[in-house]
């Protein structure tokens, strides 16, 4: 299976089952200054590789790392999370134009608190709702960071404490070293500010549909 090393499974108990796989992706050497726009997409792509669902069938392209299961949840909800008021603003028109409802929090606490909170309260549409489809994470915040939040979340995902909900890093650090922290504190992608229409349709395209990512 594409060289794959390891086959996990996940079960939580009234939201479904996740099938997770790994594959070894090796780089080239390069120079640690920050990369360009077009080697920022090549190195994401390399570790994310843009997957469609057709008729329940996962297709999939490329070098891709990707734990992802089928679920039915309706809910359009995104949680953004930004220590700037203009940048909350403006995601948060983005994609209410979109269709999604929004919810916020300018810190990487607040945002584990809106979770939790949000989890306890919510309507679910039926059984295997998730709620919050996707959080966009700032990384350099106050009280704490993206990377801190990351990795708590993960955490209480792991205990069962809370629904498997997908992070995707989004900040104005865009070094390798930045997005490789990123990654390996559990943000399943990562996007630069200020954020292209483009690469925000190409990420609610690929996690906010039927195809979860976790």
């Amino acid at each position: 299976m594409l060289g794959c090393q390891k086959i996990h499974v996940d079960s939580f108990e009234g939201v479904g089952s996740t099938f997770s796989f790994s594959i070894p992706i090796y780089f080239e050497q390069s120079s640690p200054s920050e990369v360009s726009e077009n080697s920022l997409s090549s190195l994401i792509n390399d570790i994310h590789k843009e997957a469609d669902v057709k008729e329940s069938v996962l297709e999939f392209s490329g070098k891709t790392i990707t734990s992802c299961h089928i679920d039915h949840c309706k809910c359009k909800m995104i949680l953004v999370v930004d220590d700037n008021d203009y940048n909350l603003f403006t995601m948060k028109r983005k994609l209410t134009r979109r269709g999604y409802e929004v919810i916020t929090a300018y810190n990487g606490q607040q945002c584990i608190e809106q979770v939790i909170e949000y989890e306890k309260g919510w309507k679910k549409c039926g059984s295997g709702c998730r709620g919050i489809r996707l959080i966009l994470m700032d990384v350099d915040m106050p009280i704490m960071n993206g990377i801190e939040a990351t990795k708590e979340l993960q955490r209480l995902m792991k205990k069962k404490e809370i629904s498997p909900v997908t992070i995707v890093g989004c900040s104005a650090f865009e070094s390798k070293q930045d997005i490789m922290e990123g990654l390996n504190a559990g943000m399943k992608d990562y996007i630069t500010k200020p954020v292209l229409d483009s690469k925000l349709e190409q990420v609610l395209k690929v996690y906010t549909l039927s195809l979860i990512h976790i």
